[in-house]
C-alpha cells in the first residue's frame, strides 16, 4: 500500500535472555522476576501510542506494515501483547504485512499461536552462524539443532520467513559460507538478511577484538566471502534487490522498503525512532525514563527535529542508493522540486561510485557490493 495517508509502525520489545556480544541494539536481560517489568512496559507502549494517535494521527490514515522487533519478542509472554494489537488493529486496518522477530531459544507454538490469531503474516529469526562453537563465543543461546526444530515449528503456521546470518564472526568463513549456504537452500526461507559483522561500536565483541582477545576475518576476506554468499543465493533463486537483503520473487520485506524509501513510519517503545512527514525522533535509551515519561510533555524523546530540506534529500539518497534499483528520477524530482536534481544526477553518475540507467541513479555493481567508499562519497559531496 503506497499512499500519502499509509504508514508503517514499529515496535521495540527490548528484552533478551541475555545480550549477544556483538549486539549493540538497546536490551536489556530478563529476570525471573520479570512479570512486572513486562506490565510497566506495556503499559507504557500503550501510553506512547495514544499520544501518537492523539497528535500525529487521524482515523484516515492506513497500516502499510507492523514490525515487532528486538531484544526477542519471544522471550515476553503473548499475554502482554494482546491488548497493544487489540488498540493497534482498532485505530488502523490490519497491515499488508506484520513481521515479528523470534529467537530458536524462546519462540513457543503459543506464542507463535497467539500472533496468527492476531494476523502476523512473517516471522524473522536469526542464525547468524550454523557453528554451536561460534555462538557460544558471542553468546548467542543457541545450537543449529535448535534453529532447526524452531524453523519446523514456525513453518506449520506461516509462509513467510526471514532468516538473519552475520558473515565475519570469529570462525572459518570458508565453513559458514558452505555451511548456511547449504541451510538457506535446504530450508528455503521467503527471505534472508546477510549482515557484515561491525566492530566499530562498543560492544563486548568489539572490544575484545581492540584488546587482541579476539581475532576477526580481515573485512576484505569477509567481503569476499559475502560476495560468494550473494551468488550462491542467486543459484538458489534468491535476488539481492538490497545490500544486505535477498527475497524470492515477490517476497521482499514491505516494512524495510518503508525504511529505504524514506516513507513514514511511526515507532513505539525505548530506543524507537519514527519519521513523519518530515520530524524525526528518536526515544530515550533509558529503560527507566521511558518507563516514567510524560508523553504529552514529550519526555520521552532523546531527539526530535524537523528536518530541512536538504537533510530529506540527504536521507532519501542514502537510504535509496542502497536499493539495488537505485532511485528514480521522476520520484526524485517530485519529492524534491526545488533541488537542482539535474545537476546532482550528472555529478554523482560522473562518478566511478554510480551509474544514471533507463530513469534510475544506482551503485554500480562493484559498489553496491564494496559500498564503504561510495557512501563515504556521497557524504562528501552532499
Amino acid at each position: 500500500m503506497d499512499n500519502n495517508n499509509s504508514i508503517s509502525l514499529y515496535i521495540h520489545i527490548p528484552f533478551c535472555v541475555s545480550k549477544c556480544a556483538y549486539c549493540d541494539f538497546t536490551s536489556f536481560p530478563i529476570s525471573q522476576n520479570s512479570n512486572q517489568r513486562f506490565s510497566d512496559y506495556f503499559s507504557a507502549l500503550n501510553h506512547e501510542l495514544m499520544y501518537l494517535i492523539k497528535h500525529h494521527l487521524s482515523p484516515s490514515y492506513s497500516l502499510s506494515s507492523l514490525y515487532i522487533g528486538g531484544g526477542t519478542p519471544s522471550v515476553v509472554p503473548f499475554k502482554y501483547y494482546k491488548p497493544l494489537l487489540e488498540k493497534v488493529l482498532h485505530q488502523f486496518n490490519h497491515p499488508a504485512e506484520f513481521t515479528c522477530e523470534v529467537n530458536p531459544g524462546s519462540v513457543s507454538r503459543e506464542f507463535l499461536h497467539g500472533l496468527k490469531d492476531y494476523g502476523c503474516t512473517r516471522i524473522s529469526m536469526g542464525m547468524q552462524s550454523p557453528n554451536d562453537d561460534t555462538l557460544e563465543i558471542v553468546n548467542r543461546h543457541q545450537t543449529l539443532s535448535r534453529f532447526i526444530q524452531a524453523y519446523s515449528k514456525i513453518r506449520a503456521l506461516f509462509s513467510n520467513v526471514n532468516i538473519d546470518l552475520i558473515c565475519g564472526l570469529p570462525e572459518s568463513l570458508q565453513e559458514w559460507f558452505e555451511k548456511s549456504g547449504d541451510l538457506v537452500a535446504k530450508l528455503a526461507p521467503e527471505h534472508c538478511s546477510i549482515y557484515i559483522l561491525e566492530t566499530e561500536k562498543e560492544t563486548p565483541l568489539g572490544n575484545q577484538v581492540r584488546n587482541g582477545a579476539i581475532v576477526l576475518p580481515t573485512f576484505e576476506y569477509t567481503t569476499e566471502i559475502f560476495e560468494l554468499m550473494i551468488w550462491r543465493l542467486k543459484n538458489a533463486g534468491y535476488r539481492q534487490y538490497e545490500i544486505s537483503n535477498f527475497s524470492l520473487p515477490g517476497c521482499e520485506s514491505i516494512h524495510n522498503h518503508c525504511y529505504w524509501e524514506t516513507k513514514n513510519y511511526l515507532g513505539l517503545g525505548v530506543s524507537a525512532g519514527g519519521y513523519f512527514n518530515g520530524f524525526r525522533y528518536v526515544n530515550t535509551h533509558s529503560l527507566s525514563e521511558y518507563l516514567n515519561a510524560d508523553f504529552e510533555n514529550e519526555s520521552h524523546y532523546d531527539y526530535h527535529s524537523v528536518n530541512s530540506a536538504e537533510e530529506n534529500l540527504r536521507e532519501f539518497l542514502f537510504m535509496g542508493l542502497r536499493l539495488k534499483e537505485g532511485i528514480f528520477l521522476d520520484e526524485l524530482n517530485a519529492k524534491f522540486p526545488d533541488a537542482s536534481v539535474e545537476k546532482m544526477i550528472n555529478v554523482l553518475s560522473g562518478s566511478k561510485y554510480m551509474i544514471f540507467s533507463n530513469g534510475y541513479l544506482r551503485l554500480n555493481d562493484y559498489y553496491f557490493i564494496h559500498n564503504r567508499e561510495a557512501f563515504e562519497y556521497l557524504l562528501d559531496v552532499l
